[in-house]
């Protein structure tokens, strides 16, 4: 069955167009995501405070299919259940206060608390909140888990809408 966005997907019986398309909204870009067979996305506990390497705790789940998170044990990480090992799409959206200064801070996303797959730093022009993303494409085994690590030489907590999500592609590599 072919690929279908039911944000942008053209409705044959009348040649409508979804009322909405990408990018209008936060939650946009995702929605077609929902009908994942595994994967997950997540808001932040806001006010988490941001020190060199902290790993960022996700207590609200929007959708987990699969079982990938747990809103209490270990709700750090997004975990690949049994069976749904492959090619998986992950990412971190994350949005930060204040700091006083201009200094940038790190998003890293960390396989099994040891592998950075990857890393982007903020530009740090700005003295007001400031939101910077990470996504790749990552083979992950069965029982891998994710977590957001943040690193920052100044005070910060995280802000509303940080988000982070991981949605299984394909099983064969």
């Amino acid at each position: 069955m072919p690929f279908s966005d039911p944000n942008s997907a053209q409705n044959p019986a009348t040649g409508l167009v979804a009322p909405h398309g990408w990018g209008t909204n936060v939650d946009a870009s995702f929605n077609f995501l929902r009908g994942a067979k595994a994967g997950c996305h997540l808001t932040s506990v806001v006010g988490t405070a941001i020190t060199t390497d902290t790993v960022l705790p996700w207590a609200t789940e929007l959708y987990d299919v699969n079982g990938c998170h747990d809103n209490v044990t270990n709700n750090s990480r997004i975990t690949v259940p049994s069976g749904w090992a492959g090619l998986w799409f992950i990412g971190a959206s994350i949005r930060c206060t204040q700091s006083g200064t201009s200094t940038p801070f790190t998003i890293k996303l960390v396989v099994n608390a040891t592998t950075t797959i990857c890393q982007s730093v903020s530009v740090g022009v700005s003295l007001f909140e400031n939101q910077h993303a990470c996504e790749t494409i990552y083979v992950l085994a069965a029982g891998d888990y994710v977590e957001t690590w943040i690193t920052n030489g100044t005070a910060r907590s995280t802000a509303v809408a940080s988000r982070f999500y991981a949605h299984w592609l394909h099983s064969g590599v």
